[in-house]
């Protein structure tokens, strides 16, 4: 697709709802020639963000140094982001995720889970998390999309990573986002949908830090931990 296609039937569709203000600092992992953020510029207009991010393709980095002024951009797994400083950003998105063709449906979700992980720490609590463009399950059929549906199933047939997968895995953890507040919404732009096959984005926000006790905590006789 091209850069405008993406920016019209992509970007416009989730800019507003990353709820993002002026200098707000984002990261964006594998961001490739830095697409999305140089379209987030765009469609936000009266803003200025700090922009930062990676990718394993050094000729992609320096397309994104030239088309995104300011941003610091850096050659790097998006599975381990243990350089990228925790708690960092007020914003961290992926707008493409792909994990590679893993052996079994299990094995794709610790894949999709470490890869939230290693996103989600660079933000600071309160902030916001992006996953966009998530492969939809083998079930939902589109010939049109041809190679980019998900390879056929490991023995089983069955996916894991569904929607409401990662609901469930904020809710209990189990990979170590420390996110609350997720959504999940699809793809429509036409274009795009015939070029990629069906996919989802996914809205999280980084779970904010009690407030602290104004008492010693002896003093909560009951439990209530209010």
């Amino acid at each position: 697709v091209s850069y405008r296609q993406y920016v019209d039937g992509f970007v416009a569709a989730v800019a507003d709802e990353l709820n993002l203000k002026d200098g707000d600092a984002v990261f964006e992992s594998a961001v490739g020639e830095g697409w999305f953020l140089r379209g987030l510029a765009e469609r936000l207009p009266t803003i200025s963000l700090r922009a930062a991010g990676n990718d394993v393709l050094e000729s992609a980095l320096e397309v994104a140094r030239r088309d995104v002024p300011g941003g610091v951009f850096c050659v790097g797994d998006s599975k381990n982001l243990t350089w990228v400083p925790a708690a960092t950003f007020d914003a961290a998105v992926c707008a493409y995720v792909e994990v590679g063709t893993a052996a079994t449906p299990e094995a794709e979700a610790d894949a999709y889970g470490s890869w939230t992980r290693e996103l989600a720490r660079t933000v600071k609590p309160g902030g916001r998390i992006f996953v966009g463009n998530v492969q939809a399950p083998r079930a939902t059929e589109d010939a049109a999309a041809g190679l980019y549906l998900k390879p056929p199933a490991a023995a089983g047939g069955r996916d894991v990573v569904d929607e409401a997968w990662w609901r469930d895995a904020a809710a209990s953890d189990e990979y170590g986002w420390d996110a609350e507040d997720v959504r999940v919404a699809p793809l429509t732009d036409a274009t795009l949908l015939d070029a990629w096959g069906p996919r989802y984005h996914v809205f999280m926000r980084r779970r904010r830090k009690k407030a602290e006790r104004k008492w010693p905590s002896w003093q909560d006789e009951y439990g209530w931990d209010a």
